[in-house]
């Protein structure tokens, strides 16, 4: 995404106004409406990706659900079957990291 983007979508969405954001890149006040539709735009179809790797990474390994669970964050509680899937995703990454530095070399 092109910086100039980056920047008006994070001014309008750290609360300014048009007429700021005009201000401050130097353009005018009807063209900051053009720029925030193109920048949305732009990150949608960088983010639509990572979207969908985010979901079949979170098949593997269950990080989003134990962040959500420890933050108590997610809208209600984590399922029993999802909460084992997370304790024996643990479990194993700990067994295969204990495995894997009793076995290295020195």
């Amino acid at each position: 995404m092109h910086s100039r983007y980056a920047v008006v979508l994070a001014l309008r969405h750290s609360g300014m106004s048009y007429k700021e954001i005009a201000g401050i890149m130097h353009v005018k006040v009807n063209q900051v409406g053009t720029l925030l539709v193109r920048a949305e735009a732009a990150f949608k179809k960088e983010c639509v990706p990572l979207q969908n790797a985010t979901g079949a990474l979170n098949l593997v390994m269950p990080i989003d659900g134990i962040w959500r669970a420890a933050a108590f964050v997610a809208a209600g509680p984590p399922t029993p079957a999802y909460l084992f899937w997370c304790a024996a995703w643990l479990i194993v990454a700990f067994c295969a990291g204990t495995r894997a530095f009793l076995r290295r070399d020195l």
